[in-house]
């Protein structure tokens, strides 16, 4: 089921990848948490998939049988997404 759950949510990222800035991976970090899923929890990625910060490939999960982790998108800002300036002076 959790494979499904991440497939679906990859199709979805990947049609709406004009307002997507990055990708997150998020792990359950308890005491059953694999090595892998450990290695990888909270890394980033940029939307062209190239690690930021960190050395490691791009992938979706699952990582193993019985994973928990996801992928989560980064949202584009609303300044991003208007392409100029939207801040507000108080």
């Amino acid at each position: 089921v959790h494979a499904v759950s991440n497939k679906a949510r990859q199709i979805t990222i990947d049609r709406n990848i004009d307002i997507i800035k990055g990708f997150q991976w998020l792990s359950t970090l308890d005491t059953r948490t694999s090595d892998i899923c450990k290695s990888y929890s909270g890394l980033t990625w940029d939307s062209n998939k190239n690690p930021i910060g960190h050395k490691k490939n791009y992938r979706t999960p699952p990582a193993h049988y019985n994973c928990r982790s996801v992928i989560v998108p980064m949202l584009k800002s609303f300044s991003e997404l208007a392409g100029k300036d939207l801040t507000f002076n108080n």
